[in-house]
């Protein structure tokens, strides 16, 4: 059993075992991961992330396994839906408060 915390990356787990709960963190992502991610959000095929990102195709499955493993995960929609819930990638369109608000200066407009 697991709680998360707000961060997203921090979460308890409880031990049926030992009856208590462990604060545990989530393992960042690296960037490769974070682009495999983002592509296949665009919609894109391990062939074509490998395309884009000049690697071989079985590089980019291994390491789409190696991600699945990572989050716990079985499919990429869960990958993406699990990242991005965890703020470990923002969706398309995303913008930080902190970005907003320096577009907002630079621009006078709110976004």
């Amino acid at each position: 059993m697991r709680m998360y915390n707000k961060d997203g990356l921090t979460y308890e787990e409880y031990s049926f075992t030992t009856g208590r709960w462990k604060l545990k963190t989530k393992e960042a992502l690296t960037e490769r991961e974070k682009a495999i991610l983002m592509l296949a959000g665009q919609g894109k095929s391990s062939v074509e992330i490998a395309d884009v990102l000049c690697k071989g195709q079985n590089t980019i499955r291994n390491q789409i396994k190696l991600l699945f493993a990572k989050l716990e995960v079985h499919s990429m929609q869960e990958a993406i839906e699990c990242a991005c819930n965890h703020r470990m990638i923002y969706p398309k369109g995303y913008r930080t408060a902190s970005r907003r608000s320096a577009l907002q200066k630079k621009t006078g407009f709110d976004y």
